[in-house]
């Protein structure tokens, strides 16, 4: 039951964090003051620990863009993919052995796309469904930081 409301609450922060009024368009209505706003980009439950993922809409719009006329996104998958695994790497410098599970696209804020990674541990043996951590990375290239809160139950 926890573990769906962790994944309840990670669907409802990263689609709420991002939610703004749009005209016909698909232009933005407000203004640029919300720069400093920190948006939730993931939110992963791992082996007892909470990693979040968070940045600011600033640091999303500095992105480059993944034009809708451009064939593919800014940043490959596989750089994606490298600079996630540095990402998990740094969070958790114990594991030895890390799986890619999958590498999705995802529009964040402002019209902007960002990569989510998930990882699992491979250096362990897992009856059933393993544990995964997931890892956003911006189209420049970059992952976001991840944040650590210990569970308590």
């Amino acid at each position: 039951m926890f573990i769906r409301s962790i994944l309840f609450l990670a669907v409802a922060l990263s689609c709420a964090s991002c939610q703004h009024p749009r005209s016909h368009s698909g232009q933005r209505l407000q203004s640029r003051t919300d720069d400093a706003e920190v948006v939730n980009l993931s939110l992963s439950d791992f082996e007892r620990v909470l990693y979040f993922f968070q940045t600011t809409r600033a640091d999303i719009r500095k992105t480059p863009e993944w034009k809708e006329d451009a064939p593919f996104p800014p940043l490959s998958p596989r750089r994606a993919e490298a600079v996630a695994l540095h990402e998990v790497g740094r969070l958790r410098p114990d594991v030895d052995k890390w799986y890619r599970e999958r590498i999705t696209l995802q529009e964040t804020c402002d019209g902007r796309w960002m990569y989510i990674v998930r990882f699992w541990r491979g250096d362990v043996p897992y009856t059933g469904l393993p544990p995964f951590l997931d890892v956003p990375v911006l189209m420049d290239g970059l992952a976001i930081e991840g944040t650590t809160k210990e569970r308590t139950k």
